[in-house]
């Protein structure tokens, strides 16, 4: 321990150089009061952005909820057609077999009369 303790007069003169130095620097440091208001600032800060992320991640989740209610409802509209196709399908074989006609002959003539409206 005794090793560690400056002895020469030297030596002492240099670290007292360094702690007045030190002490200078310091002058032109923030106070006790001025950290704490910084801290309190920096607080309001962070706090304000994560209510920002809050606020985010809510209204994506919104929209989300949203995309997946009307990918329902045309899941439900598109079961809806094919059931409604199919059921025309019963009634022109129904009114072809009323008529006489052949099956095949009123699905051929509704095949080929059909336009599509989308690519």
């Amino acid at each position: 321990m005794r090793s560690r303790i400056p002895t020469s007069r030297e030596t002492i003169e240099i670290l007292e150089r360094d702690v007045a130095e030190l002490k200078r620097r310091l002058v032109g440091s923030f106070s006790a009061e001025e950290m704490d208001v910084i801290r309190e600032q920096l607080a309001e800060r962070v706090a304000c952005v994560e209510l920002e992320r809050d606020e985010a991640a809510q209204a994506r989740e919104e929209i989300e909820w949203g995309i997946r209610v009307e990918l329902a409802r045309v899941r439900e509209a598109e079961a809806a057609a094919l059931r409604a196709a199919a059921e025309m399908g019963r009634v022109a074989a129904s009114i072809a077999q009323l008529l006489g006609e052949d099956e095949s002959m009123v699905t051929t003539l509704r095949n080929s009369g059909r336009r599509r409206m989308f690519a």
